[in-house]
């Protein structure tokens, strides 16, 4: 009966990890064909002909995705980039929040 209770519980962490773990990812993810480099600045992509060929493949369902990046640039979520200094910043727990996660790991723990 405990190890039923075990197993019930190790699976219900698994898949709210599963589940959230996207939740999280897609969360405040910049979005769209156009690159995410800036126009102008250091680690500018200035050129219109460079920054109209980063984004290979546009997604078919909703035309605001890159699903495929050209050669030589990084696909962060659904948006390419030619420079990682570019690359948004993530946070930790931002949909849910930390609480959420460090009650997770506690409640797991006992």
């Amino acid at each position: 009966r405990e190890s039923k209770i075990v197993q019930s519980v190790c699976f219900g962490v698994w898949l709210f990890i599963f589940i959230f773990g996207f939740v999280e990812h897609m969360n405040d993810l910049q979005k769209g064909c156009d690159p995410g480099d800036p126009k102008v600045g250091s680690l500018a992509v200035s050129d219109p002909q460079e920054r109209a060929l980063m984004c290979e493949e546009c997604s078919t369902k909703n035309d605001r995705d890159c699903d495929l990046c050209a050669p030589g640039y990084y696909n962060f979520g659904t948006q390419c980039f030619k420079y990682l200094e570019n690359l948004p910043p993530l946070t930790t727990g931002a949909a849910l929040g930390g609480t959420t996660y460090f009650v997770l790991i506690v409640a797991t723990q006992c």
